[in-house]
């Protein structure tokens, strides 16, 4: 008897939502307050990215700095050149200016897109804040590939000099220097294309997400200017 009893509710909790209606429509005001709350929140989580790696970036550099540790081990030290890792770890260190210059433009345009109180305004904010993220992530890898390119090839070879010492009677002293540029220009290429593809992922899954998220806002409001 319980069951039939519950059996009846049951049935007549899904009649009663299936004669809800749901053909709630909402005018073009409360249309463009959702997509600006919308658009906050993505703008939002790029701000609270960038600060997460700018902090991570201050941290590094002081644990760097008070610690005079390195970020690779003795032998490692050894074998690419401790000049060269200097150059290296140094320059890392510089990396929460990135993250600084990138959450900078995210909270400036933060700062406009939240007093956005017209389509056509909330519109161009958004054209020139995808715009502007994605000149500083090209700017920031550029300015990265550029600079660590000729570490690399240094460090490579550093590698081939260090593996060829114990047999240096084997080479001319022509054929030590091509093979070292051999093995530099490897090196060098090799690490410029696992950098390009790591930076590549990280910000086309990252960033990439809330700007495609914002570019649907767009739509969406381009929809609305136009009806």
């Amino acid at each position: 008897m319980n069951e039939l009893n519950n059996n009846n509710e049951l049935d007549e909790l899904k009649s009663l939502w299936n004669s809800q209606s749901d053909d709630k429509s909402y005018n073009a005001g409360e249309i463009f307050k959702m997509i600006h709350r919308k658009s906050m929140n993505s703008v939002q989580w790029l701000l609270i990215i960038s600060l997460l790696e700018l902090l991570l970036g201050l941290i590094i550099t002081l644990w760097s700095n008070f610690t005079g540790k390195h970020y690779y081990s003795n032998s490692s030290i050894g074998l690419m050149g401790e000049d060269n890792i200097s150059k290296i770890e140094r320059f890392s260190n510089t990396g929460f200016v990135f993250s600084l210059l990138l959450m900078l433009v995210i909270f400036y345009f933060y700062r406009k897109i939240s007093v956005n109180s017209s389509v056509s305004k909330l519109i161009q904010n958004i054209i020139n804040f995808r715009k502007a993220i994605i000149i500083c992530l090209i700017f920031i890898v550029l300015v990265m590939l550029v600079f660590m390119w000729p570490l690399y090839f240094e460090i490579g070879k550093n590698i081939a000099i260090q593996n060829m010492m114990g047999r240096a009677e084997d080479f001319t002293p022509e054929k030590l220097d091509s093979l070292s540029n051999s093995v530099g220009w490897t090196v060098a290429i090799g690490s410029t294309a696992i950098i390009s593809i790591f930076f590549f992922l990280y910000y086309y899954v990252i960033y990439g997400f809330f700007l495609r998220r914002l570019n649907k806002n767009l739509k969406e409001l381009r929809e609305i200017k136009e009806n």
